[in-house]
């Protein structure tokens, strides 16, 4: 499946998700971006995974600061993939893009 984002950003994507000392096993993008509907500035949504274990909220907040403060035309959201709810996890699970 093809992605709504360019290689530039792509890379600044996964470059700023490779700075977190957290260890993800996996990073995902899912919603618009995953299914090709996206707008030009549209979010980004992004589920990161931990191996399992929950990633310590002051990571996110890092990581959403790093993408607040880069260059990327648009917001993004993260999610901790075993920090949600079932019923939200089961809505966005047919949309996961791994970036990683």
């Amino acid at each position: 499946m093809s992605l709504a984002i360019s290689e530039k950003q792509l890379a600044l994507i996964k470059q700023i998700l490779a700075r977190q000392k957290f260890k993800a096993g996996a990073a995902y993008v899912f919603g618009s971006r995953a299914r090709g509907t996206a707008r030009e500035y549209s979010d980004l949504d992004l589920a990161v995974d931990n191996n399992g274990g929950a990633i310590p909220p002051k990571t996110i907040l890092r990581l959403m600061l790093d993408f607040e403060n880069s260059l990327l035309p648009y917001k993004v959201d993260i999610v901790d993939l075993n920090n949600i709810s079932a019923e939200f996890k089961s809505l966005i699970i047919r949309d996961l893009v791994r970036l990683n």
